[in-house]
């Protein structure tokens, strides 16, 4: 299994003792935060964030509903906010 060019995998030379303490197998770097299978610390596909996937459930964050949701966050955030000012606008109106 190849290792994604930005997990955490170097911390097996240079501090192995935090992986073992972890329960992490040798050639991983982390526990997959959606199921508990060894995956590599990396950067989430479409949102600022970091986690420990596998390999198949970093798949599906790329291609399913973890991307859709977090593209659909930044409209949603604008839409409440576009209709809190045209409340606010109405009301001193009214």
């Amino acid at each position: 299994m190849s290792q994604p060019a930005t997990c955490h995998c170097g911390l097996w030379e240079s501090s192995p003792g935090t992986l073992r303490s972890q329960g992490v197998p040798e050639g991983f770097c982390g526990i997959c935060d959606v199921c508990g299978a060894p995956g590599h610390v990396r950067a989430h596909p479409a949102a600022p964030v970091s986690g420990a996937w596998c390999d198949a459930c970093y798949s599906n964050l790329a291609t399913g509903n973890g991307v859709l949701i977090a593209r659909a966050v930044p409209w949603i955030a604008l839409s409440l906010g576009l209709l809190a000012a045209g409340v606010a606008v109405w009301r001193s109106l009214a």
